[in-house]
């Protein structure tokens, strides 16, 4: 018997497999659970610049333009408030890295994910004409 067994719910289709390669796998683990990851590391690698934010409840990490008000996550660089809007809140903390390891959001097993963060942040950051 494996040891991570599949849960089928009867009526539901399994997902696809989706490899690394697919801008579908992108979206999913960065809008879908890893955003803070995508968050970190456009952090770091603006020095700083963009400042790590969660939205209130803490559903939603994105990183946070301060010269201008402008959100950036895997979805696109729009004024703060439109994200907000799209996740339902009025609400956002500006954080730390720290913040999620506190929280148990950053484990281990992300490793992949913070690969291919910084595989893809670069272009992210051109795309919208940032730093």
């Amino acid at each position: 018997m494996p040891s991570n067994p599949r849960v089928i719910v009867p009526g539901l289709q399994p997902s696809p497999r989706v490899t690394l390669n697919y801008q579908m796998d992108d979206e999913v683990r960065f809008l879908e659970g890893d955003c803070h990851i995508l968050a970190i590391t456009l952090n770091k690698i603006t020095d700083g610049f963009l400042q790590i934010a969660v939205t209130v409840p803490d559903y939603h990490a994105f990183c946070l333009n301060p010269q201008n008000n402008y959100a950036l996550d895997f979805d696109g660089y729009v004024p703060v408030e439109k994200l907000l809007y799209n996740w339902n809140t009025e609400e956002f903390n500006v954080v730390t890295e720290e913040y999620f390891i506190k929280n148990r959001w950053s484990m281990p097993e992300f490793r992949n994910s913070f690969r291919r963060a910084n595989e893809i942040a670069p272009s992210i950051l051109r795309r919208h004409n940032i730093v």
